[in-house]
């Protein structure tokens, strides 16, 4: 075994990441995901480590869970969403999107107020960056709607956080469909790993937040795109 260690080629006994580098966003799956968070976590350990030995004693930054499960209020998050059926997949602390979660449960009316996500997609160009947009759209607005009630009309908190403003000419067009009730809502499905399986699911504008919601998968937050009519194939279902 000592051997084997000093090698050549030396062994440090660590199992070496699978996968390339690089993956494209085709390629991308759950497995890569885990991957990618297992290396993150490694990361934060060995920085953890080093403030241990630089500052002679206690780690200047907090450190995770040992046992890295969740806070109390997170896991009761996870509970109470499940108990309305919805599956709520949290990330690791560190992670943005878990850094930007505003979803909180109101313990008194035993009710969820949600983060939203707003992408405001047009088809055609080269996409908006794979956080952004699918390849084949272009992302003209983005926006974020905090602690929304679960009983709240998904075409309401959009008009009052992302269409209700000051009228531009990029979203305007978006503004006169949801009036005539054609603007398409396309809910973003978390935890896919059938390619065979469609990437968005159909909202109701005038469907409460809570109901759009049950049944589905949500990875922190709902990601909800918004289309025009003439452009449903970009996020088809």
């Amino acid at each position: 075994m000592a051997a084997h260690k000093a090698g050549p080629p030396a062994c440090s006994g660590k199992r070496a990441r699978p996968g390339p580098a690089y993956l494209p966003l085709a390629s991308f799956d759950d497995a890569a995901l885990a991957s990618d968070v297992a290396l993150l976590q490694a990361v934060q350990d060995a920085a953890l480590s080093a403030r241990r030995g630089t500052t002679g004693g206690a780690p200047t930054v907090p450190a995770p869970p040992t046992d890295g499960r969740p806070s109390v209020r997170l896991r009761r998050l996870e509970a109470e969403a499940r108990r309305k059926g919805v599956t709520l997949r949290l990330q690791p602390a560190g992670m943005s999107r878990r850094a930007r979660n505003s979803t909180r449960y109101d313990k008194r009316t035993r009710s969820l107020a949600w983060h939203v996500e707003w992408r405001v997609l047009r088809a055609g160009g080269g996409g908006g960056g794979e956080e952004a947009a699918p390849p084949s759209t272009t992302l003209l607005h983005k926006a974020d709607s905090r602690a929304v009630p679960e009983g709240e009309a998904l075409g309401a908190v959009l008009t009052r956080d992302v269409l209700g403003g000051e009228p531009t000419d990029l979203l305007a067009p978006y503004a006169a469909e949801l009036a005539a009730g054609t603007l398409l809502l396309r809910l973003a499905v978390a935890g896919r790993t059938d390619r065979a399986v469609p990437a968005w699911l159909p909202l109701d504008p005038a469907s409460p937040l809570g109901d759009a919601l049950a049944g589905r998968t949500v990875d922190e937050f709902p990601t909800v795109a918004v289309l025009l009519a003439v452009d449903a194939a970009a996020c088809p279902v």
